[in-house]
């Protein structure tokens, strides 16, 4: 039985809900997954086979405690297979150009870790739930609301990161 961590940072909710269906998808006959926010996670990873953390994009990065989750953790997560997810409503537009100011939001990341792939989706934005100057921003900016999170390409990866991960926990060459 394999045991796989998905761990996630948020601040309005809409990354909580890409999480529980990414942790469904992964759950299989012979894995186990826990789901945790990441300021709850286990600080001992050694119990897991493989880890997927995602965070929101804000003001062009990732959650800071997502990106201290990776530093704290990189010795552990060096030894087994990561993979991130990243919500950004940059990508209710999903073309090259917009995948590739993404990554760039995430450079910091990958390059503390090199994870075996990487989910980008588009998120949620419902101002009510924001605080009154991040609102008056967003509207002054015209920052479209809605929920642009496309739920079967989310399933889809899932169910395509469980089979990396087991591949690569079947098959030591490619870990």
């Amino acid at each position: 039985m394999y045991r796989i961590l998905v761990t996630y940072a948020s601040k309005i909710g809409s990354t909580i809900d890409v999480a529980e269906v990414i942790a469904k998808m992964l759950e299989d006959h012979d894995i186990r997954v826990d789901l945790y926010e990441i300021e709850n996670a286990p600080s001992d990873l050694d119990k897991y086979d493989a880890v997927v953390v995602g965070s929101p994009i804000r003001r062009g990065a990732w959650l800071p405690e997502a990106v201290n989750f990776v530093k704290q953790h990189k010795a552990a997560l060096y030894r087994k297979p990561v993979a991130y997810f990243v919500t950004c409503l940059t990508l209710q537009n999903d073309t090259p150009e917009n995948h590739n100011e993404v990554y760039h939001y995430i450079d910091p990341v990958l390059d503390m870790l090199h994870p075996i792939d990487v989910g980008l989706f588009a998120g949620k934005l419902d101002t009510e739930e924001l605080p009154l100057a991040t609102r008056l921003m967003m509207r002054l900016k015209r920052v479209k609301e809605g929920d642009f999170r496309d739920w079967d390409l989310i399933r889809h990866w899932a169910l395509h990161l469980r089979q990396m991960i087991k591949s690569r926990l079947q098959d030591p060459v490619l870990a």
